[in-house]
């Protein structure tokens, strides 16, 4: 019985360490949808950084291609310069999303394309290009000088037009503030390369397969830029193209959406805590169990102790007893004298007996040497142990019946041990075996065992405390066998002597039924020593 104190132990283990944990994981299951709200946020912002990235790369390359054009621009003029122009071509050439640049001031307006030789095209192109500026320079009066007026306050921003919008050919112009209030110049994006150059570039370079990326006209099924994707999902994130605003960048994740990645890795997350949560309490059951085997042990042992000392203390005072009226010559009677003899003789056995199994169970738990096998002879040993149980009875109690199956096998074990077991098992039957009637050893072979079985018809033993009475210091609750003497380590030998014949002790029992205790030795067993 384990005491109060050491439940009280218990309660606070239990209030000190489980209690937060579950109450944490009840609580994370009551923020589940928080969580993931959370996730889901986190995992936005994530591809809006990718789109800003995106936006930001192609706006820093059509700065920079501004920045190495204003010197040659404006060094050409307005009139014209061979040199400078083929310079102004040559770069083009050499940056194929440039169609074209231009220069727009008080003495005219003059564009330069990229071609070496210029063609009639070209010139006629050049015509209408320039007409449409200075028209437009006229309209967009009021955006162009804010634009000149951001300039000077060291903010550059472009005015961007739709230049020609034809089928595969469309053209983007951005123009910038020149040097003076009337002076303009900037350059015509071809929208198709810088789409594939620029912004498919940068797309590659943040792609490790975790994204599908696209390009598309706002408003329209228009796709200026899509992967082969077997993604049949719609795209999570979307912004305008800074550079061409008339174009949207898009962005979705590989295999997932948003929602079903916040709430995947909810659950995970709560899958692990609920697996932490298990090993911890499988680890306080266990160490629950682990306490309460100590603390039912250490009652074990004390009451063990008890009951030897009561043991030891019964025999011990009828020895002196008697022998003290016998020195004393206070029994005149041969007969009584004898019968004081065998008293005397009878407690000795018993105290004998009781100080074995003692000696018995610390021999095979604590020693550590090799214990030595011997194939021998089971049945021969069986009719030894009889003569000596029925000597050490003096002829008395029970009758002891062996019954035998004929060519039985020999079993490799340790003759003593086993002599040990056996003489425990039969004392059991005797003492349990109720009242004078016989016990039965039976030796058979069965499958790859040898089977050695003793049954008695004595009390029984209820099927909760069949395998608890293998346990060292455990002595059953049935009131009959509480009646008995003994130290509870008799059946405890007897398992712990099995296991080192790598064989194993079973029961069969019913209450008032009698009981069959059988050792299982292995036969064909190899080795000629177990270290104990």
């Amino acid at each position: 019985m384990i005491k109060p104190s050491s439940i009280k132990i218990m309660i606070v283990l239990i209030i000190g360490v489980m209690i937060p944990v579950i109450s944490y994981t009840v609580f994370q299951f009551l923020q589940q949808d928080q969580n993931e709200h959370l996730i889901k946020t986190i995992y936005e912002r994530q591809l809006n950084s990718i789109l800003f990235s995106v936006n930001q790369d192609s706006w820093n390359q059509m700065l920079s291609w501004v920045s190495e054009l204003q010197p040659l621009i404006r060094r050409a003029g307005p009139v014209p310069d061979a040199n400078r122009t083929r310079r102004v071509r040559r770069f083009i050439a050499e940056h194929p999303p440039l169609h074209a640049v231009f220069l727009h001031g008080p003495s005219g307006c003059r564009f330069v394309y990229g071609n070496a030789v210029p063609s009639a095209r070209d010139s006629a192109s050049a015509q209408a290009d320039s007409v449409r500026l200075s028209a437009l320079a006229g309209s967009r009066t009021a955006e162009i000088r804010q634009m000149v007026q951001n300039a000077r306050a060291g903010y550059m921003r472009p005015l961007i037009v739709p230049w020609q919008r034809a089928h595969e050919n469309r053209k983007t112009l951005l123009v910038f503030s020149g040097d003076g209030d009337e002076t303009l110049f900037g350059i015509v994006l071809n929208d198709i390369r810088f789409i594939d150059e620029i912004v498919a570039r940068k797309f590659g370079e943040m792609n490790e397969g975790n994204f599908v990326f696209a390009v598309k006209e706002k408003g329209r099924d228009v796709f200026w830029y899509l992967p082969d994707s077997d993604e049949a999902r719609p795209f999570e994130k979307r912004e305008s193209l800074w550079v061409l605003p008339d174009l949207e960048l898009l962005v979705k994740m590989t295999g997932t959406t948003l929602d079903e990645l916040s709430g995947k890795r909810t659950r995970h997350n709560l899958i692990i805590l609920l697996l932490v949560n298990g090993v911890l309490i499988a680890g306080v059951v266990n160490i629950w169990r682990a306490i309460s085997k100590e603390i039912r042990l250490a009652q074990m042992k004390t009451d063990f102790v008890a009951n030897v000392s009561h043991e030891l203390r019964t025999p011990l005072a009828l020895i002196r007893m008697h022998a003290e009226t016998l020195e004393l010559g206070r029994v005149q009677s041969k007969q009584k004298m004898m019968q004081y003899y065998r008293t005397i003789l009878r407690e000795s056995e018993r105290l004998g007996g009781l100080i074995d199994n003692i000696l018995d169970f610390s021999r095979l738990e604590y020693r550590n040497r090799d214990y030595p096998m011997e194939s021998g002879d089971l049945e021969k040993l069986v009719r030894e142990v009889m003569e000596l149980h029925r000597l050490r009875r003096n002829g008395g109690s029970a009758p002891v019946r062996f019954e035998t199956q004929p060519g039985m096998p020999p079993v490799r074990m340790n003759r003593e041990s086993v002599r040990i077991a056996l003489l425990n098992l039969l004392d059991n039957a005797v003492k349990f075996g109720g009242g004078g009637k016989s016990v039965r050893i039976g030796l058979k072979r069965d499958k790859n065992d040898a089977v050695l079985s003793v049954k008695d018809s004595g009390i029984g033993v209820p099927e909760s405390e069949q395998k608890k009475i293998f346990e060292k210091f455990y002595r059953s609750a049935n009131g009959l066998s509480q009646n008995r003497s003994g130290s509870g380590l008799g059946l405890a030998i007897v398992s712990h002597i099995m296991q080192l014949h790598s064989g194993r002790v079973t029961i069969r029992s019913k209450p008032g039924r009698g009981s069959t205790f059988s050792l299982h030795f292995p036969l064909g067993n190899s080795g000629g020593t177990t270290d104990v």
